[in-house]
C-alpha cells in the first residue's frame, strides 16, 4: 500500500497464496483419497468410497476454513502503516 497498491490488491495478494495452497491440498487429497479407498472401504458405512457429494462437501468445507484462516494475515497486511513499511525496507 506504501507504493500505491489498493486494499483490494493487498487482499488478493494474500488470498492468492492461500488459495494456491488450498488447490494443491484439495487435488492431492482427492488423489490420495482415491488411492486409499481400497483400504478404508470397510470403514465407510452408508457412503460409497468414491461418493462425489462427500468429496465435494469436504472441498467446500476446506474452502470455508481457508477463507477464515486468511482473515488474520489479511487484516495484519492491511493494518501496516505504509511509512513504517517503507522505513523497514
Amino acid at each position: 500500500m506504501a507504493l500505491g497498491s489498493s486494499p483490494k490488491a493487498v487482499i488478493w495478494l494474500v488470498a492468492k497464496e492461500a488459495l494456491r495452497l488450498l488447490g494443491f491440498g484439495i487435488v492431492s487429497g482427492i488423489f490420495v483419497g482415491m488411492i486409499a479407498t481400497r483400504f478404508v472401504a470397510s470403514q465407510l458405512f452408508g457412503v460409497s468410497s468414491s461418493d462425489p457429494v462427500t468429496i465435494l462437501g469436504a472441498a467446500v468445507t476446506m474452502l470455508f476454513v481457508t477463507g477464515f484462516a486468511i482473515l488474520i494475515p489479511v487484516s495484519l497486511a492491511l493494518s501496516v502503516d505504509p511509512a513504517i513499511a517503507l522505513r523497514y525496507e
